[in-house]
C-alpha cells in the first residue's frame, strides 16, 4: 500500500521523487499480501467556465506574455506548447533554466526568467497586459524576487498544484489544472492576432537579441567562457544533451546560445553544486546514441568529478568542459560587490586537471587562449570520450570597481 502510494505521490500534480522509508527489518520480511496496483492519476482539465475566461482575457490583451515552466518538460509537452503558443501567437518568456522548452531561435521566444535578466528586458515584460503563467510555481528567481508580475498587471496562473495559486501573487484567474490540458482546450478558440501583437512581439525578440550578443573581449588571466557557449551552440548536434554545473561559467549557455528541442539544457534548479558530471553521465547511460556535453566549473569537478570513472567503466562518450579559474566565482562575485577586496574562502588550489583525467584514460587538451578554440571544437565534433580543461578569465565575470 505504501509503494502504491508513493507511485501515485510521485506522478500526481508536478511529477518528482518520493522517499519510502522502511526498516531494515521490514525490508527482509516475507509478505503474502497481495500486490496494490498504484491509482496513477490522471491530466486534470479545466473546467468549461475557466477555459471560456481564459480565452476571453487572450482575446482582450494587447501585449499578453506567456510564461511558461516545467510542466511542459517532456517532448510531448514542448511540442504543445509551441503549437499553441503559434496559434494565438503569444511571445513566450521560460522559467527559471527552462531554456530548452521552446525554440530559443523562433520569432516568439522572448528570453527567460532568470538571474540578473537585463534592465530592458524587465521594463519591457513589467508592460505586458496579461501575464499567463502555465505550470509554473512562479517562485523568487523566475518572479525577479518576487517583483513581476507588477502590482496592476492581469496574471492568469495555471498549475496542477493548488497550493501554488495565489502563493505569493494574487491571479485574476487560477486555475488548478494540468497545463497541457488547458491548452488543448483553448486549442480551437483562437482568433486573428490583434494589430498591435506583431509590433509587441518583434519589440520582445529584439530585446532578447541584443542581450545574446557576445562583446568580444580578450583578458589577460584566460578565456571568456561565453566563447566556449557559443561555440557549444555550434557543434551540438540536433539532440545534444548538454548539461551545466552550477556557476558564473554557466551564465552564458542561458543567455548567449540558442536552443532548440529536442535538445536538451539540463541544470540545477536548485543552484546545489556538483550536478553536471552525474547529470551527464546518466544522461549519456540513458540515451547512448546522443552527443552528451558537460561543462563544469573547477569547483563543482572537485565535487563530483570522479563520477568520470562510471563514464569510463560503461564506455559511454561523455565530452567534458571544465572551465578553471580557481574560484568559487559566484561567492566572489557577491563578496565584490558588498565587501571589495576582501577574499574569503573563495580561492581554489587546483590539481592538474589534465594528469587527472589522464588518469581515467580521457583523451585531453589544454585550452590557454582563443588561439586554441580551433582544436576544441575538433575534439568536440570527433568521436568518444575527451576532457579540456579551459583556462577561464575570473576577470570577465568580476564586478567592476
Amino acid at each position: 500500500e505504501l509503494i502504491a502510494r508513493a507511485y501515485a505521490m510521485a506522478m500526481g500534480g508536478v511529477p518528482g521523487p518520493v522517499v519510502l522509508s522502511l526498516p531494515e527489518d521490514v525490508l527482509a520480511m516475507e509478505c503474502a499480501a497481495p500486490p496494490v496496483p498504484a491509482t496513477l492519476p490522471g491530466a486534470l482539465p479545466p473546467s468549461p467556465t475557466d477555459a471560456a475566461r481564459l480565452a476571453a482575457m487572450l482575446r482582450g490583451a494587447e501585449r499578453p506574455i506567456l510564461l511558461a515552466g516545467h510542466a511542459f518538460d517532456s517532448p510531448g509537452g514542448r511540442e504543445a506548447l509551441l503549437g499553441f503558443a503559434e496559434a494565438w501567437q503569444l511571445p513566450v518568456a521560460v522559467s527559471f533554466r527552462r531554456q530548452d522548452l521552446f525554440p530559443n531561435t523562433h520569432p516568439l521566444y522572448a528570453g527567460d526568467l532568470g538571474l540578473r535578466n537585463p534592465d530592458a528586458q524587465r521594463a519591457a515584460f513589467a508592460e505586458a497586459d496579461l501575464v499567463l503563467a502555465l505550470g509554473t510555481r512562479l517562485t523568487d528567481i523566475t518572479t525577479q524576487g518576487w517583483t513581476w508580475p507588477a502590482p496592476g498587471q492581469r496574471l492568469a496562473h495555471v498549475c496542477a498544484e493548488s497550493r501554488f495559486l495565489g502563493w505569493q501573487f494574487p491571479a485574476e484567474l487560477a486555475i488548478a489544472a494540468d497545463a497541457r490540458a488547458t491548452i488543448a482546450a483553448l486549442a480551437g478558440e483562437a482568433p486573428a492576432a490583434p494589430a498591435g501583437r506583431k509590433a509587441w512581439n518583434a519589440r520582445l525578440r529584439a530585446i532578447h537579441l541584443a542581450d545574446c550578443e557576445v562583446i568580444p573581449g580578450r583578458f589577460p588571466d584566460g578565456i571568456a567562457f561565453a566563447e566556449v557557449a557559443k561555440l557549444v551552440e555550434r557543434v551540438a548536434a540536433p539532440d545534444a544533451i548538454v548539461t551545466l554545473d552550477a556557476g558564473t561559467f554557466g551564465a552564458p549557455f542561458y543567455r548567449k546560445a540558442a536552443w532548440r528541442p529536442p535538445q536538451r539544457l539540463l541544470a540545477p534548479v536548485s543552484g546545489a553544486m556538483g550536478f553536471g558530471m552525474p547529470a551527464a553521465v546518466a544522461a549519456a547511460l540513458r540515451y547512448p546514441d546522443r552527443q552528451v556535453i558537460c561543462a563544469l566549473g573547477d569547483g563543482g569537478a572537485l565535487m563530483t568529478g570522479g563520477e568520470l570513472a562510471v563514464a569510463v567503466a560503461r564506455g559511454v562518450p561523455v565530452k567534458l568542459l571544465l572551465s578553471e579559474n580557481g574560484s568559487y566565482a559566484s561567492i566572489r562575485i557577491h563578496q565584490e560587490r558588498a565587501h571589495p577586496g576582501r577574499v574569503s574562502g573563495t580561492t581554489l588550489e587546483n590539481p592538474d586537471f589534465l594528469r587527472w583525467c589522464s588518469a581515467f584514460r580521457v583523451p585531453v587538451l589544454a585550452v590557454e587562449s582563443e588561439a586554441d578554440l580551433p582544436k576544441l571544437e575538433e575534439a568536440l565534433r570527433a568521436p568518444g570520450p575527451m576532457a579540456a580543461a579551459i583556462r577561464t578569465s575570473l576577470q570577465a565575470v568580476l564586478p567592476k570597481r
